[in-house]
């Protein structure tokens, strides 16, 4: 019985740490695509823009149809265009 009972308790704890370890991965790689999906957005804009304008917080890329908006927040970026997409990236000064 009290073979049982430390081995239960050794698979319970191996089972929630390498739980946690694979949440704290799921976690970053979610921070990572968000970053990257972001920058691939920003890129594209600013690479095809005709005219990028600087606003207090954010940009404004114009193009010869229409014109995408990044505004930075502290916990978001919102980027309006015909369609509006929130992209939740903590933004820090350097």
């Amino acid at each position: 019985m009290l073979i049982a009972g430390v081995t239960i308790s050794i698979s319970y704890s191996s089972f929630r740490i390498i739980n946690g370890q694979f949440k704290q991965y799921k976690d970053r790689c979610h921070r990572n695509y968000e970053l990257v999906l972001f920058n691939k957005f920003m890129m594209k804009d600013f690479t095809n823009a005709l005219r990028i304008i600087r606003k207090p917080h954010g940009y404004i890329c114009q193009f010869s149809d229409k014109a995408i908006e990044y505004e930075f927040e502290d916990s978001f970026i919102l980027i309006k265009s015909n369609l509006i997409d929130t992209l939740k990236l903590k933004i820090q000064d350097p």
